[in-house]
């Protein structure tokens, strides 16, 4: 039998026509699919042939780069063909930055030409292929290899095609994973004894993942990694990993490395293993029985310039002649130019916040000081009456308007060092030529080397606070081939 029929039933019996049928024709590599339905004369029928996936896709690319720098490619490439050949003309193999093929870029054997003939199955590429794609700052990080169909006209789907993760062979570790989009932690257990569930990440557009052979996950007592213990380990082309490990007192955090020959990523990303494990940012400075501690804010307006959403904080321990909390929008943790802001309160607005409440609800309003020119970047609460400001307690600003940050003006950015052939150390220094920065769509400055000034292959380094004017580089951090170091704003 071929095919599987559809029947209506009840206990009298079963209906005299399918509703329903799938028939497979195995020469053919066909199945056929039929519905019909019924009226009171008649019966209509819809048939559908399709062929069976499995059966004309490509699969089992494999690649393995001989050329031993960075962002250069060479090697054979091969893959296993479809069952169906009847319709293949010949094959096309491309570069590209994702497996969607962004940006990508056909490759040619040494006699120039970009279709490989049926039967061949590999390609044996160029000497020496710029890992990149045809859109600028998107590396190429997959191979892609699909038939020219004759019955399509075109190449097959991306569905069908054989797709296969780049590991850049070069004595480059790999790319920070602060290239990650996300990453995330969904509890499937809520046992006391174990962490059940899964891991999953994703990387950012724009991201080079091409030095990296695999992924590390850790669990971890910090976001630093503090007694960090190795709990999975999958390939580069994985983006999830299902977790059923021991737990142990101070667990916090899951952390993921991007790993190759060379050794892990210089930097984790990082995600709290529940909420309630994710610390608060905590002020600074100021007399500790008497400081306003643990102040956070996350804006909840999509629009740019305007803020509103729920601040927290601890209280002082020492409560004596503290009568009510205030919160503002400041130019400094001084509050500079400061605005007052508004509790929603259930819809009774309200600017004294009660002792014993900590949080306030903020009503929506623009993102401003007093001063024409002066932006707000910090979130203060002060208790009241107390006029010591280094008992107050503030946060900074980010106004998540749902924008990567503007370009930012610098009026200096030195760097005081050595520059050797593969490694750097030193002390880079910026200013910007507004002495007050705007600094509310940012989150932290980013710092990447590159191979030119426009950012050509960049490769993230670290973030430094949107407070901080300098960063020290490390000694012998290994650079690679890059030459430039740039500063970028940063956010979420």
């Amino acid at each position: 039998e071929n095919c599987v029929l559809l029947y209506g039933h009840n206990p009298r019996g079963t209906s005299k026509d399918p509703a329903g049928s799938f028939c497979f024709t195995p020469e053919s590599y066909l199945y056929t699919t039929t519905t019909h339905t019924f009226t009171t004369t008649s019966i209509t029928s819809t048939t559908t042939i399709t062929e069976i996936p499995e059966l004309v896709s490509i699969t089992d690319v494999t690649f393995t780069d001989t050329h031993p720098h960075p962002w250069t490619l060479s090697g054979l490439i091969s893959w296993t063909p479809p069952s169906n050949l009847e319709n293949v003309l010949h094959y096309v193999v491309t570069l590209s930055h994702d497996e969607l093929n962004t940006g990508g870029t056909e490759l040619a054997d040494p006699s120039l030409s970009t279709q490989v003939p049926v039967g061949s199955n590999s390609l044996q590429m160029m000497p020496h292929v710029w890992r990149k794609t045809l859109l600028l700052d998107y590396p190429a990080n997959f191979i892609i290899v699909r038939a020219f169909r004759s019955d399509l006209g075109r190449l097959q789907p991306l569905t069908q095609a054989g797709i296969a993760a780049i590991y850049d062979v070069s004595s480059e570790k790999p790319a920070e994973t602060s290239k990650l989009l996300s990453l995330s932690f969904i509890p499937e257990d809520e046992a006391s004894d174990r962490w059940v569930g899964t891991v999953a990440w994703q990387r950012q557009p724009g991201a080079d993942v091409g030095f990296i052979s695999s992924w590390d996950i850790y669990l971890a007592k910090d976001v630093k990694g503090s007694g960090k213990r190795l709990i999975a380990s999958k390939p580069a082309d994985v983006y999830k990993a299902d977790i059923s490990v021991a737990a142990e007192a101070g667990d916090t955090c899951v952390l993921i490395y991007a790993r190759n020959a060379n050794g892990l990523s210089q930097l984790p990303q990082s995600a709290y293993l529940r909420d309630d494990l994710r610390p608060l940012v905590t002020s600074s400075g100021g007399d500790q029985f008497n400081l306003m501690q643990n102040v956070s804010f996350a804006d909840g307006s999509a629009v740019a310039n305007k803020i509103s959403g729920l601040v927290t904080w601890s209280p002082p321990e020492n409560l004596t002649g503290v009568t009510h909390y205030e919160v503002w929008q400041a130019a400094d943790a001084e509050n500079s130019y400061g605005t007052q802001l508004w509790d929603f309160n259930d819809g009774n607005p309200r600017t004294s916040i009660p002792v014993g409440t900590n949080q306030m609800n903020v009503m929506e309003c623009w993102r401003v000081t007093t001063a024409t020119g002066i932006p707000a970047v910090k979130i203060v609460v002060i208790p009241r009456p107390n006029l010591d400001t280094s008992t107050w307690g503030s946060t900074h600003l980010w106004d998540d308007g749902g924008t990567v940050p503007q370009a930012i003006e610098l009026t200096t950015f030195t760097f005081s060092g050595y520059d050797s052939e593969d490694k750097i150390g030193g002390t880079l220094s910026w200013s910007f030529l507004d002495p007050v920065l705007d600094s509310g769509s940012l989150t932290h400055f980013a710092i990447y080397f590159a191979l030119n000034a426009n950012g050509w292959y960049r490769k993230f380094h670290t973030y430094v606070p949107v407070t901080d004017l300098s960063y020290v580089i490390p000694d012998s951090t290994v650079k690679g081939s890059e030459n430039c170091l740039l500063l970028y704003g940063h956010n979420p």
